[in-house]
């Protein structure tokens, strides 16, 4: 994953950037897809698995020519997770089903914030003039931290005669320690299977 964004701050926006990468393990608990002798799948119930693996992500921020005076302040933070959890899909039909989800992670972030800091000099002629000198407040502070999310997906395949295609719409609340109220995101997203067969019965007419 790549992304940069632009974080508007006081009328001006200042570039931001994250990449991460996660490895997950998935192991069924329930098996829902029933497969007919040729592999192909011809009905789908509800499946639950479990996951787990790790991540990491980092990300920078930069504020060029902080409060005037010449220098920039940067922000850069790790984090590896290590998450557990369970996921079902729940098909509401061939073609419409419901993913809800709880994940459960262990993380350790480290930040290296460098600004400009304001310090105050007595001058004879303008007392209380503030100079700017360069100094690192924080390097390499780390942390340790737990983050509980849950949401639900709802994917749908629209394509018949492509049902490896899905569109996955839903939502993820995350609570992180120590934050009194978590954090709401909306996803969507075009995902595609590979290594699964639809049977034609399954998305087109029933046979008896």
């Amino acid at each position: 994953m790549f992304m940069k964004v632009n974080v508007p701050i006081s009328n001006e926006d200042y570039p931001a950037y994250m990449m991460g990468t996660n490895l997950f393990l998935v192991k069924d608990l329930v098996q829902g897809e029933k497969k007919d002798i040729a592999g192909e799948i011809i009905e789908k119930k509800p499946t639950v698995a479990l996951f787990g693996g790790g991540g990491w992500t980092f990300t920078s921020f930069t504020m060029e020519n902080m409060m005037n005076s010449g220098y920039d302040m940067t922000v850069n933070t790790s984090e590896i997770s290590f998450p557990l959890g369970l996921a079902a899909e729940l098909p509401l039909n061939p073609m419409i089903s419901l993913v809800p989800f709880g994940r459960f992670a262990w993380s350790k972030s480290s930040m290296n914030l460098t600004m400009p800091y304001p310090q105050m000099v007595i001058d004879s002629y303008m007392p209380f003039q503030y100079h700017y000198v360069w100094l690192i407040q924080f390097k390499d502070s780390s942390y340790t931290s737990t983050r509980m999310d849950y949401g639900a997906d709802i994917n749908l395949r629209p394509f018949r005669n492509a049902p490896e295609w899905k569109i996955s719409v839903g939502t993820v609340l995350s609570q992180i320690e120590g934050m009194s109220k978590g954090n709401l995101l909306i996803i969507a997203s075009i995902k595609r299977e590979w290594g699964k067969y639809y049977s034609s019965t399954m998305f087109g007419p029933k046979l008896y």
